[in-house]
């Protein structure tokens, strides 16, 4: 049975695949609200650090688009929290767009192709991550990828794990 991942082994295998240059961080798929409540503790204290380049991962949050908030709303919050976490001293911030989710509604996945859309063009997160873009994020349904409709699985983040580290690694090349 694949059981949810919550993404808690896409940042080591990031590492891993990076060898060492980056010290990297994802972060779970709460609100923006509850993300940035504690960010300090909760997502800084995570990426000091030693050598190489600070990153964040983040993941768009699902809870707003299930909850009827519009696109560009939820973009505006993302951004916010881009900039503040360079602000706080990451060197990279890759914005991972949303996967299917069976929790959505029909006009909760029309926000979602619009967010993801504004995600890609969006010019504060360095680097993107289309995970939404791959054929096996399509349908929430496969308990392959989507242990419960929502939340993704191990064989999900062997998955999204190269797409996320090409997105870094092609920043990393253009500013080496």
């Amino acid at each position: 049975m694949n059981t949810p991942d919550q993404s808690a082994n896409l940042p080591a295998k990031c590492m891993a695949n990076l060898a060492g240059r980056s010290e990297v961080t994802a972060i779970d798929g709460s609100s923006y609200a509850f993300r940035t409540r504690d960010v300090a503790e909760r997502v800084d204290r995570h990426a000091e650090a030693v050598t190489g380049t600070k990153v964040l991962i983040d993941m768009a949050c699902q809870q707003e688009l299930s909850a009827g908030r519009k696109a560009q709303d939820i973009l505006a919050e993302m951004e916010t929290y881009w900039s503040a976490r360079k602000a706080a001293g990451y060197d990279l911030v890759v914005a991972v767009t949303v996967p299917d989710a069976t929790m959505f509604t029909s006009a909760a996945n029309r926000e979602r192709a619009a967010l993801n859309d504004m995600i890609r063009w969006s010019t504060v997160a360095d680097a993107v991550a289309d995970i939404a873009a791959l054929a096996e994020m399509q349908d929430a349904t496969n308990k392959t990828y989507f242990g419960d409709g929502i939340h993704i699985t191990s064989a999900t983040t062997t998955l999204i794990e190269p797409v996320v580290t090409a997105a870094i690694e092609g920043v990393l090349r253009v500013t080496a």
